[in-house]
C-alpha cells in the first residue's frame, strides 16, 4: 500500500487478479472450451511449513505448502466438474505473504465450491489463516491449532565473524536502509519500522478470521495473542466448527453430494489412519510434526 502510495508500483494485485489482468490485455483470444465430465470432490494433502516456493527433500521426506499449492486451488476453482473440495491440513505456519496468497485462495474457491478442511496433527499459526476462510473445518480432539500471531526473528552475526571468526563484513549499499536483513544489528528507526510491519500484519491476520469464521473483531482479539489451542478448546471458542478426522470430513461429503467420484491430486495425504483397507488412496505416508514454539494459554 504504501508503495503504491509513492507511486513506485502502479498497481497491487494477488496471483490470480494479475492473471484475469493479463488475459485481458490479450486480443482475438480462443472461445472458451468447456470440459464434460462426471460430478466430482477433490481430495487434497498439504504438509509442512508454508513458504513461498515448494519445496521436497527426497532424504528426510519432508516438503513445504507454496505457490504450487496456491495454484492448484486455483485450478480446481476453475473446474466446474468439482463441486466440493477437502483438504487435509499439517502444518505449523510459516511465510505470512505465502499464507495470504493461499488464503485468497481458498476465499475465492469457497465462493463457488464447499471448502472442508479437514486439521491434522498441526494447523496452527499461518495455517489456520489458510482455514479462516473455508467453509467448515474438522478438528482432531488433540489438534494443535490457534497461534494467531506474528513474529519475526532477526540474527545478527555481525561480532560474531569479527571476533570469533576474524571476518570483518563490508557491506557496499545504496541507501540508508537498504541493508537491513544483512547480518549487522538493526538502528532503532529499523525496528520500530519492523513492529509498524509485524502489526499490520497481525491486524490483518486478526480481521481474516474474523471475516472467515463470521465472529467479532473484540472475540478474536481475545483469542489470539498468539495462543494455542488443542482441537477441543478450539471447538469451544468457535475456531473451529468440528471435532472429527479426515474420515468424518469425508462422510460429511458422501452424505451431502451424492453420485459424485472422489479424485485425488498429487500433494500426499498425510494422517494417522490406515487407508489402504479403505481402499480410498494407494500411498501412505506418515511425518512427525513440525516443532512449535509456544505454551497452551487459555484466554
Amino acid at each position: 500500500d504504501d508503495a503504491k502510495k509513492l507511486s513506485l508500483i502502479d498497481d497491487i494485485k494477488y496471483p490470480d487478479e494479475f492473471s484475469e489482468y493479463k488475459k485481458n490485455l490479450r486480443k482475438g483470444s480462443l472461445p472458451e472450451i468447456k470440459e464434460f465430465s462426471n460430478k466430482k470432490i477433490a481430495i487434497i494433502g498439504a504438509e509442512g511449513t508454508i513458504t513461498n516456493e515448494d519445496y521436497y527433500n527426497p532424504f528426510d521426506k519432508s516438503r513445504t505448502i507454496g505457490k504450487n499449492f496456491a495454484k492448484l486451488l486455483e485450478k480446481i476453482r476453475k473446474d466446474k466438474s468439482i463441486k466440493a473440495v477437502l483438504i487435509r491440513l499439517n502444518s505449523p505456519g510459516g511465510s505470512s505473504l505465502m499464507s495470504d496468497i493461499i488464503s485468497r485462495e481458498i476465499k475465492l474457491l469457497s465462493k463457488e465450491k464447499e471448502v472442508v478442511i479437514s486439521m491434522g496433527r498441526v494447523c496452527a499459526s499461518g495455517c489456520y489463516y489458510i482455514s479462516a476462510y473455508s467453509n467448515k473445518i474438522f478438528s482432531e480432539p488433540f489438534t494443535i491449532t490457534g497461534s494467531i500471531g506474528v513474529i519475526f526473528a532477526k540474527v545478527s552475526t555481525d561480532e560474531f565473524y569479527r571476533k570469533k571468526l576474524f571476518i570483518n563484513p563490508y557491506i557496499l549499499k545504496k541507501g540508508e536502509h537498504s541493508d537491513v536483513f544483512s547480518s549487522r544489528k538493526l538502528s532503532e528507526i529499523e525496528k520500530e519500522g519492523m513492529r509498524n510491519l509485524v502489526y499490520k500484519i497481525y491486524e490483518d491476520f486478526i480481521k481474516v478470521v474474523s471475516e472467515g469464521r463470521r465472529m467479532s473483531i473484540d472475540s478474536i482479539r481475545k483469542l489470539a495473542k498468539g495462543k494455542i489451542y488443542l482441537g477441543e478448546e478450539a471447538y469451544k471458542f468457535g475456531i473451529v466448527d468440528t471435532i472429527g478426522g479426515f474420515l468424518d470430513a469425508l462422510n460429511y461429503l458422501k452424505k451431502k453430494y451424492k453420485d459424485v467420484s472422489f479424485e485425488f491430486y498429487s500433494r500426499e495425504l498425510n494422517i494417522d489412519l490406515n487407508l489402504f483397507s479403505l481402499g480410498l488412496i494407494d500411498k501412505f505416508l506418515f511425518l512427525e510434526p513440525l516443532f512449535l514454539f509456544g505454551d497452551f494459554v487459555k484466554p
